[in-house]
């Protein structure tokens, strides 16, 4: 963050009209290649041999595809789920493997590792130390399933990572992304045990910005962290969710924290949109919580906050927060959002508004 940006943040007040989105000029990361493959009979699905990279602006040309697990290109009615076989708990570049974290070891840059159907148990730490895609063979969040045990963990540290149409249920330990880049997590649902962290206590702060996109997902019945945390100290962050539920997590559904290395302040844009944030939160913890000395804007649109224990937003910890609310429902009031943090749980539905919270400024939202 530049210095220019921090003076900005700290002579705004109260409640004036915001700046654009991302005011304090976060440095996210820039385009990521990725790669596309030749789909010689049209099904959807290529083959790992013939491949192309391309920049994440390019169109993906006529006969190329982001999928390259055709076990037959030359026949239309042979694809995943449908005459290939998944065989082992993962396959990559044809190859079967016996454990996550072969496959995840032995992936070239850039290619996609999928997960065969089934319900399967990581034993030791895999880690994507690549840009690189984590797949649903069959494309089923529901089943195909990762749980993790005791002291294992999986651990995406690449650019430029993809995780897509996977099921993760019962994590002891959460689903970690460690890179300085951007991650997408697609049609995927967490159920249970801890759900996906970015960044980590002993991670070092990502120094180029962190991107991370969440779409078409569900979060629902973490009981032994908040969904999802955002735990890199110094490092800038974007992060949009979309189309996403978080459903019964007593932990509360996303938390901006620190990881403990430092006191720099760290700008975070938290943009949600047709979000469900309900049921979620303790006495102790608010649905959504913005800490460890961060500033930024909260972003929601056309979404629901309702029936979370402890209220639905809070700001504290040295952070602070500008708050744009665009026909979302902040639930019925008090009995609703089960307190009066920060002034906001009595708005009702569809108020548009903005406003701050937060420890330099604890100004009431209102319409």
């Amino acid at each position: 963050m530049r210095w220019a940006s921090i003076v900005a943040v700290i002579v705004l007040a109260g409640c004036g009209k915001l700046a654009p989105l991302d005011p304090w000029d976060i440095e996210v990361p820039g385009q990521h290649p990725f790669m596309v493959y030749a789909d010689n009979d049209g099904d959807g699905f290529g083959t790992h041999t013939d491949n192309l990279l391309l920049h994440s602006k390019d169109p993906i040309p006529a006969g190329f595809s982001r999928e390259s697990s055709d076990c037959d290109d030359g026949d239309a009615d042979v694809f995943p789920a449908q005459g290939c076989e998944c065989t082992g708990v993962a396959m990559s570049e044809g190859t079967a493997y016996d454990a996550l974290w072969e496959a995840l070891e032995f992936a070239t840059r850039y290619r996609t590792v999928y997960v065969c159907p089934g319900v399967h148990t990581v034993t030791g730490e895999a880690s994507a130390v690549r840009s690189m895609r984590l797949v649903a063979w069959n494309g089923d969040a529901d089943t195909t399933v990762l749980t993790i045990e005791e002291s294992a963990g999986i651990r995406l540290e690449g650019a430029n990572i993809e995780v897509v149409d996977l099921g993760f249920s019962e994590l002891s330990d959460p689903l970690s992304y460690t890179g300085s880049g951007s991650l997408l997590v697609d049609r995927s649902r967490f159920v249970g045990g801890r759900g996906l962290e970015v960044g980590g206590r002993g991670v070092p702060p990502a120094t180029g910005g962190v991107h991370v996109t969440v779409r078409d997902s569900v979060f629902s019945d973490i009981t032994l962290s908040h969904a999802i945390g955002l735990a890199t100290d110094n490092g800038d962050m974007l992060v949009e969710l979309e189309h996403t539920e978080f459903l019964r997590n007593p932990g509360g559904a996303i938390r901006r924290e620190s990881s403990g290395l430092g006191d720099t302040v760290s700008s975070l844009a938290l943009e949600l949109r047709q979000v469900t944030v309900s049921d979620s939160g303790t006495s102790r913890h608010a649905a959504v919580v913005i800490g460890a000395d961060s500033v930024g804007t909260l972003t929601l649109e056309d979404s629901t906050l309702i029936r979370n224990k402890k209220g639905a937003v809070s700001a504290g910890n040295g952070a602070f927060v500008d708050i744009v609310s665009i026909n979302t429902d902040w639930g019925e009031g008090a009995d609703d959002n089960g307190s009066d943090l920060n002034g906001i749980d009595d708005l009702g539905a569809d108020e548009t508004f903005e406003c701050r919270i937060g420890t330099e400024w604890d100004e009431p939202c209102r319409p």
